[in-house]
């Protein structure tokens, strides 16, 4: 799910405000997971937030990750409630440049 925020602009002599649609990146990680850091670690180069769920605790994160996302290793990423995959489908979009438009603002007036 997307958060909202809004942006002031100024247009000419006024000043426009428009609500912005951010996307909400999720993380789900174990501490113990070098591929959880690796995911973080790119998150934070591209300057995005995200919110980091820890499920290696959990006893049963496996079969809980599988109905919310598909797949039962960690990390899981999901953009906007939407499941995107585990580190290396995350390369891939950073790498293709799909990672930065996924998460781009969308703006309404």
């Amino acid at each position: 799910m997307a958060g909202t925020a809004w942006q002031w602009r100024n247009v000419g002599s006024a000043i426009d405000v428009c609500a912005i649609e951010v996307q909400k990146i999720t993380i789900y990680t174990a501490a113990w997971c070098g591929y959880c850091r690796a995911a973080k670690r790119l998150l934070d180069e591209h300057g995005l937030d995200y919110e980091e769920v820890g499920v290696g605790d959990d006893p049963h994160f496996r079969e809980r990750l599988q109905k919310l996302t598909g797949s039962f290793t960690v990390p899981q990423i999901l953009i906007s409630g939407e499941p995107v995959g585990g580190y290396m489908e995350l390369v891939l979009l950073a790498q293709r440049g799909e990672l930065d438009e996924l998460v781009a603002p969308t703006r309404s007036a």
